[in-house]
């Protein structure tokens, strides 16, 4: 596991994103989800999840990677670990079976890091505390957050039922209604570290600045989202004035110079 309160974050552009073989959810519906949870629980005791927070950086400013199932429902990835089996490397397994490619030699090196959270739910229902209950002695469910690591260049293969969404923290943060309460609260998890925004120039060399997590526009993998299209739409139209002004002084110079 690694250890570091300083999270290098690259650009999105530097990885790489393919496709693979669908991977199809077990439920139909929430229910049906509750309900397959609860016979679990009667075979195998409290269901222990865990979930990787994958950072990259666009417009200088930190993004984290989701799957998003359907048009509205996102999730981190990762999933249940199997009976005794090991945190770290139960979530290694999940997330090179949602984004890792079919070839052992594509399968990034996933290097994990600090828990920032640990969710629990009391009740099989929807409903999740960041602690729990008092009044709970068995609890059905105990969720934990991971930090992972992403080296400068990836290549994350993405089932073709799902879509692999890079939103900035601004759009997380108390969107509880969008994303619900375990993800709409990562910001303030991540607000002890001290992300490190890199830059990759042609020649490959890494340059890095230091920023706080500070809000920008979220950026889907495959296209970007109109607002921003929007921003550089109205940019070029700002200068487009000042452009148009140059072009009339170089050409008043130009037919002055004819005439003399």
């Amino acid at each position: 596991m690694v250890s570091s309160q300083v999270v290098n974050t690259y650009p999105l552009s530097s990885y790489t994103f393919g496709t693979k073989e669908p991977k199809m959810e077990k439920d139909t519906s929430v229910a049906d989800r509750l309900a397959r949870m609860k016979v679990n629980y009667m075979k195998e005791g409290m269901r222990t999840s865990v979930e990787g927070i994958l950072l990259v950086q666009e417009h200088n400013h930190p993004h984290i990677l989701l799957l998003q199932i359907g048009n509205t429902f996102c999730k981190l990835p990762g999933g249940r670990l199997k009976p005794g089996e090991n945190e770290i490397e139960g979530l290694k397994r999940k997330l090179t079976s949602k984004l890792g490619a079919n070839s052992p030699a594509l399968v990034p090196d996933w290097q994990i890091g600090e828990c920032v959270a640990i969710w629990w739910r009391p009740n099989f229902e929807t409903i999740m505390y960041p602690y729990c209950p008092p009044h709970i002695t068995k609890p059905k469910e105990c969720k934990k957050l991971f930090l992972v690591h992403l080296s400068e260049r990836e290549y994350f293969a993405v089932p073709k039922n799902l879509k692999l969404l890079a939103v900035p923290l601004f759009e997380l943060y108390d969107n509880v209604q969008r994303y619900g309460p375990v993800i709409s609260t990562i910001p303030q998890q991540l607000s002890r570290f001290q992300p490190r925004l890199s830059t990759i120039n042609r020649k490959d060399a890494i340059k890095y600045s230091t920023c706080r997590f500070m809000p920008n526009t979220p950026v889907e993998i495959k296209v970007i989202k109109k607002c921003l299209l929007f921003m550089s739409v109205a940019s070029a139209l700002l200068r487009l004035p000042i452009l148009v002004w140059k072009g009339a002084l170089v050409f008043v110079a130009s037919f002055s110079g004819e005439r003399h």
